[in-house]
């Protein structure tokens, strides 16, 4: 009994130390069966700032980590415009979203890592 207590407590501790750098892990399915995306990087508010998405391998799982994070961050926004951007070595997708309220908000996320892959 004393040991589980002593590990539970442990776990807790340990899981109240988490970094978070990067968000929660969310799910889009690669070519391969991998589904594990996460989002790091900045806000999505600039090329400087753009969204990653860490473990997108090919651009299926790409495109719906892009869309898993608009539900996330921007819930109720639909897309309303896309655009890919070259800016040296890196490729970014510039997605505008519109609120229901009728604002527009454009976000960048870094597809380098995926673009062209399928």
């Amino acid at each position: 009994m004393k040991t589980s207590l002593c590990i539970m407590t442990i776990a807790t501790i340990l899981t109240g130390c988490v970094s978070t750098s990067e968000t929660e892990h969310y799910t889009a399915v690669n070519a391969d069966g991998s589904i594990n995306i996460r989002f790091s990087g900045g806000d999505g508010s600039s090329i400087k700032n753009a969204v990653i998405l860490i473990g997108a391998t090919d651009e299926i799982a790409g495109i719906g980590g892009e869309t898993l994070w608009a539900q996330q961050f921007l819930p109720g926004w639909q897309k309303t415009n896309q655009e890919l951007i070259a800016n040296g070595r890196k490729s970014y997708d510039g997605i505008t979203y519109k609120s229901p309220d009728g604002k527009t908000r454009t976000i960048y996320f870094d597809i380098s890592n995926f673009f062209g892959k399928f």
